[in-house]
Order: structure tokens, then C-alpha cells, then sequence
């Protein structure tokens, strides 16, 4: 089952694969608040890897991966394609 728990390390170290941007585009989907807390949560953690200095490489749906080192990138990307994930993660943090 690909879910946000099955993708958390590959987010933990700045990837977001086909199949972690399909966890995150389902609980996106979901438009529950608690699937919403858990997005948002693993895009902190990957704001967070950014953060540190870490590079992100991020599935963008038929294009190549997107790497960056740009808060500016990686936010533009995360409004995007998780309008309500960013948003609670910058209302609320994680």
C-alpha cells in the first residue's frame, strides 16, 4: 500500500518519488483535516531538509523531477500541487 507512512524517509531525505507524490496528492484529495496535518507534516519535513542545506528532487507529473536548493521552488511547487498542505503547514507549522 503507498501511503505518506510508506514514503516518510524517502521525505525525510528531500525525494518525493511518483509514488510520494501520490500519497501526498491523495491525502491532499482527501480534504480532511487530518489527512491534511499528516501532508502538511511531511512537507515540513521536507522544508525542513531544504532548510538544512539539503537538496530536493520532486516529481512534477509529466515533466523531469524538479531539483532545488530554493525555498522560493519548492514552495511554488508545493502551492501548486498541495494548495491546502502548504497552507496549513504555514498557518500552523508542524
Amino acid at each position: 500500500m503507498n501511503t505518506l507512512a510508506s514514503n516518510s524517509n524517502d521525505y525525510r531525505n528531500g525525494l518525493v518519488s511518483e509514488l510520494g507524490f501520490k500519497a501526498l496528492s491523495d491525502a491532499e484529495g482527501y480534504d480532511q483535516v487530518s489527512s491534511i496535518s499528516a501532508s502538511a507534516a511531511r512537507l515540513g519535513e521536507l522544508k525542513s531538509y531544504l532548510v538544512g542545506g539539503g537538496n530536493l528532487i520532486l516529481f512534477v507529473p509529466d515533466r523531469e523531477p524538479l531539483s532545488t536548493n530554493s525555498i522560493f521552488e519548492f514552495e511554488d511547487w508545493a502551492k501548486t500541487y498541495f494548495p491546502a498542505s502548504l497552507g496549513y503547514l504555514n498557518y500552523y507549522g508542524t
